[in-house]
């Protein structure tokens, strides 16, 4: 199923221009863990952008107790970290046109990021040099909810991705997306298409 026929009950994608901004968002969509195991907990996640920021979503609900989340010293303040994705972390990848250039942003529970450039499907991989780091808005956590915002001046193309990888007290990690491969959980393609109207391109 390619990026164009993406559909899912329950999401809402709606775009405004308003005082002169553009303003896009796309709430409930909804992730599933690759392979079909949630470990009782499900993922939703959505997006908003305007006047340059981005602003994402994730809400996890259900055994939200079971997940570790890693932090960070107390007096420290986020650093730009690489392979956030080996314990909980939440992205963002967006791009203009599929197999074309394309980012993937990482942010951790205790706010250590990274964004990344890619020429084509995973090549060409660098840091991103240029891009200012992510902003943790929002970080609740429970035993059965935790809810966790950031924003970024990356801002959405006509192809996104939303996703999650969670670490969990038994060892194991799972993968969320909205769509997955039919072999193994990939973030980087399976993309979302989002209408080049609602896109905040300008």
């Amino acid at each position: 199923m390619g990026a164009a026929e993406f559909s899912q009950a329950g999401v809402h994608v709606f775009g405004a221009v308003k005082a002169g901004s553009r303003i896009y968002m796309m709430t409930g969509l909804e992730l599933f863990a690759f392979g079909g195991n949630d470990g009782g907990i499900s993922i939703s996640a959505s997006l908003a952008a305007a006047g340059g920021i981005s602003t994402v979503s994730f809400t996890v609900q259900g055994d939200a107790g079971a997940i570790v989340l890693p932090g960070r010293p107390a007096a420290s303040a986020p650093s730009r970290r690489d392979g956030l994705w080996e314990h909980t972390c939440f992205e963002f990848f967006t791009g203009a046109s599929e197999g074309g250039p394309y980012r993937e942003i990482n942010v951790a529970p205790g706010g250590d990021w990274n964004i990344y450039e890619f020429d084509s499907y995973r090549k060409g991989m660098r840091e991103d040099a240029f891009a200012g780091a992510p902003v943790v808005r929002e970080f609740v956590a429970g035993k059965s909810k935790i809810s966790f915002v950031f924003e970024t001046t990356v801002r959405p193309g006509t192809l996104i991705n939303l996703c999650a990888v969670t670490g969990h007290r038994d060892g194991s990690k799972r993968y969320w997306a909205a769509r997955h491969g039919a072999t193994r959980p990939d973030f980087h393609s399976n993309w979302i298409s989002l209408s080049p109207d609602f896109s905040p391109q300008s």
